[in-house]
């Protein structure tokens, strides 16, 4: 009798261990199986230091001014975990702008310049409060000295600021219609005055530059347009003590255009008068954001990201866990149902409020992409379109182990080649995609102090945040990372004694020799700012009340994401000392096996093999039920194991 293993395939934890396919595992940890081989997923690749604090990193492509006109490209580093930075989809943007917005955080604007100066470093570069505020004093109107034979009319004022961007702002409240007697050809002087000069809220807003005039030019103000009339710099209007001689005839106004910014507003923020600010942001493909407070979606203008309009605002009746995109889709991920609202403009959104009932379970889970917007709920992971949304993951893992296994509540994804990304702690996590192992799904190991992970929107490539550095994931020319694999449970009809194995495997070029270090240092730190070190019971004490108060590891992680791989702290306490990662170069095999009666597999056999010859176990164990795992840094081909070694002759 053979077990023979070839095309290597991942896990399948829906399915019992004996029922798995023949090339199906039990344990896959840090495995790329796309080629059917076993081979390693790359380690993570520095690309700098981001400091311990940070939880977002955004890469901006920023062309440099004449005569280079290259481009730079600088990462902005936030420690807040709810900012989503985007570049302005603002046309011919010569300042090359990016905004951000989060949870507690006024949304703000950069520009692309001031990035390249100051290296990224969004703290010290110039920062502006993202949008134009309104003007607050609403202007008077007095009509000029006039003549009985002019025609009769009935005007009202009203003007909006222009900022450095030139960026307008909502009118102000218009004046009280006033009648006069205006000569059709001169016009005559029509004095608008209580014009503001400056903003009437702090903040640091972009610096304002002119105001602009409109009026009425209809005799009645019920359905009245109102036409520009003109851009006064500011400077004029503060030496003219906020006042404006309007003596443009109206034969001449009428051809001007209407105001067009009646309802344009900063997007929600505490410094321009809102109670909250935007949770979260997503940039939709036709030019305009979305951003969510509570049960409620908003929206910007299309290609006038300063300009966010209340009258768009769409309420989806459950608190919104975050937003994704796909194609012109805006999936809303609630805490009950998905809602999807589609359209080309924010003013023609229409939403679709899906049956199935699959609430997002964390922000950070969710993943835009083409086909449809992908999340952690409490069935498995879901993908969302206007038709409906879906368990993409039904196929491999029930609900149960989904909850259990896997903290759908703590997960972070990102998506590309390989497919959906997960990241449920700062050691652990799972890919799930078509190409990942013949349909099924592999863990991720072997990697420490993950913080977050993300997609980057500039490049698609996905990268980590750990102990204080950000990584690329993944990278195609990155030493590989030891990998583990376990088969499934074969079943023999009565106990055998396996005789000899081959395993066939070729050295990869570029295994790491020696062993890695993960650090324990920023964990043991945390534990000693925790409180007083007892070395019993795995708790630390907090002393900061009256009674001492036991705080167990798994409350640390306000602060940092801390990793779960130490099983047995030093001497009791909470402190962890460092562990190594062996990086063979060969094949470490382990045979187990149990009998029907017994509750544990007994390792049978283990060896590091360097060689692709036949290997013999010990012929003094039989049993029915057996497993083979596998351990290296190398590409492994196949696995094959008989009862004698003339059976593996041909092999």
């Amino acid at each position: 009798m053979q077990i023979r293993i070839e095309d290597f395939s991942g896990i399948i934890p829906k399915k019992s261990a004996r029922l798995l396919g023949q090339s199906n595992a039990t344990s896959a940890i840090s495995t790329e199986l796309y080629s059917g081989e076993l081979r390693g997923l790359k380690s993570p690749t520095f690309v700098r230091s981001v400091g311990a604090t940070a939880y977002r990193a955004y890469s901006a492509s920023i062309q440099q001014a004449s005569p280079s006109l290259d481009y730079t490209d600088e990462w902005v580093i936030f420690d807040d975990n709810s900012i989503d930075f985007f570049r302005g989809p603002n046309i011919n943007d010569e300042h090359q702008r990016y905004y951000w917005a989060g949870n507690g955080t006024d949304p703000k604007v950069v520009q692309g310049e001031d990035l390249i100066t100051f290296g990224g470093d969004i703290d010290s570069a110039p920062t502006f409060l993202w949008g134009i505020p309104n003007p607050q004093g609403e202007p008077s109107v007095t009509p000029p000295s006039y003549d009985f034979n002019d025609p009769v009319e009935v005007r009202s004022y009203t003007y909006t600021f222009i900022n450095d961007w030139d960026e307008e702002s909502a009118p102000v409240e218009p004046s009280d219609p006033e009648t006069g007697h205006a000569d059709p050809v001169t016009g005559g002087d029509w004095v608008v005055s209580n014009i503001d000069t400056s903003y009437g809220i702090g903040g640091s807003w972009s610096s304002l530059k002119a105001v602009r005039i409109y009026r009425t030019i209809t005799g009645s103000t019920g359905n009245a347009d109102f036409r520009f009339v003109a851009e006064i710099p500011i400077a004029t209007l503060i030496a003219s003590s906020g006042q404006y001689y309007d003596g443009i005839p109206s034969t001449r106004v009428t051809l001007n255009e209407t105001l067009t910014s009646t309802y344009y507003e900063p997007p929600p923020g505490v410094l321009s008068g809102d109670p909250y600010t935007l949770d979260g942001l997503v940039q939709l493909p036709n030019g305009f954001f979305a951003g969510f407070i509570g049960s409620d979606v908003y929206f910007s203008e299309p290609y006038l990201p300063y300009a966010w309009p209340r009258k768009y605002r769409k309420s989806v009746g459950s608190r919104i866990i975050g937003l994704g995109v796909y194609s012109s889709g805006l999936v809303v991920c609630t805490d009950s149902n998905p809602k999807v609202l589609t359209g080309a403009h924010p003013e023609a959104m229409t939403m679709i409020d899906l049956d199935q009932a699959e609430p997002c379970l964390s922000r950070r889970s969710i993943v835009s992409t083409s086909n449809g917007v992908v999340y952690a709920s409490p069935n498995g992971l879901v993908k969302a379109t206007e038709s409906g949304a879906g368990v993409v993951s039904t196929e491999l893992i029930s609900r149960k182990e989904w909850q259990t296994l896997y903290r759908p509540s703590q997960m972070q994804g990102a998506i590309n080649g390989q497919g959906y990304i997960g990241i449920y702690s700062a050691s652990k996590g799972m890919i799930i995609g078509p190409d990942v192992g013949n349909g099924a799904m592999v863990d991720i190991g072997n990697v420490s102090y993950i913080r977050t992970i993300q997609t980057n929107e500039h490049d698609g490539e996905v990268f980590i945040i750990r102990n204080g550095g950000l990584y690329q994931w993944n990278v195609t020319s990155a030493k590989p990372l030891p990998f583990l694999w376990e088969s499934k449970t074969f079943e023999t009809k009565v106990p055998v004694n396996f005789a000899a194995f081959k395993v066939k495997w070729e050295i990869n070029n570029e295994v790491q020799t020696g062993q890695e270090t993960i650090d324990s240092v920023p964990y043991n730190s945390a534990v000693f700012a925790a409180g007083p070190i007892h070395t019993y019971n795995q708790f630390t004490f907090n002393t900061s009340g009256p009674v001492p108060i036991k705080v167990p590891r798994s409350s640390l992680t306000a602060e940092q994401f801390y990793p779960d791989i130490i099983k047995m702290p030093l001497g009791g306490s909470d402190l962890i000392g460092p562990r190594t990662i062996s990086l063979d170069g060969g094949v470490r095999i382990t045979v187990m096996a149990r009998k029907k009666n017994q509750v544990e597999f007994t390792k049978v056999y283990q060896r590091l093999v360097t060689d692709e010859e036949q290997h013999h176990l010990p012929s003094t164990f039989k049993a029915d039920l057996w497993r083979v795992r596998i351990e290296s840094s190398n590409d492994v081909y196949s696995f094959v194991m008989g009862e004698t070694g003339k059976e593996l002759v041909n092999v």
